[in-house]
Formats: structure tokens, sequence, C-alpha cells
């Protein structure tokens, strides 16, 4: 399932023989790994039910001095501004304006 480029999270229906589990891939463009997310927050996120918030840390310059900032960001969002997603949330089209793509 995907959200945006860069932002999935897949399952591979093969059980792995050393750990005896469905091995899963992420993809967070712009979050954080250790945001803990999980397959519900992706489905959620898709079908609009719930936002998802997740903190991030940065270092960054504030007066002159290196300083460590927290900002809670929204995480996973079913938004997807450059391009339109049709009403089957699956396909989208470019943006138009007029009859012409932007």
């Amino acid at each position: 399932m995907a959200l945006a480029p860069k932002t999935y999270f897949s399952i591979d229906e093969n059980i792995d023989e050393k750990t005896n589990t469905k091995q899963t891939k992420i993809g967070t463009k712009g979050i954080q790994h250790d945001a803990n997310l999980q397959y519900e927050n992706f489905e959620r996120a898709l079908f609009g039910s719930s936002s998802n918030f997740v903190q991030t840390r940065s270092l960054t310059m504030k007066d002159g001095k290196m300083c460590r900032t927290n900002i809670e960001k929204l995480g996973l969002s079913d938004i997807f501004v450059k391009y339109r997603v049709e009403d089957d949330r699956i396909t989208c089209t470019p943006l138009t304006q007029n009859g012409k793509i932007i």
C-alpha cells in the first residue's frame, strides 16, 4: 500500500525461514524510522479515517548556536499535491487548469 512516492508499506507473503515471520518493507520519506509505524497507520491514512502525527528531531542554528529541535508534524497523509487523486484513491492524473497541465 502506498500513500505517495517513497511512502509505502509492503508485506512479503512468503514466510522467512530464519524468523518464521512475513517480511515487511516500509518507506517513510521525511519520517524518522524510529516512529514505529505499523500497517494500520498506513491503512488509516490511506482511507482517511485518521491523521498520523510524528515527532521529528533535528539540529539547527539558533542565535549563532547549534541546538536540537523537536517538532510534531503530520506524518502520513492521503493528500498528494502533485497529482489529482481520483475517486478510486489509486488512479492519479496530472493537475490541469483551463485544459492545460500545470
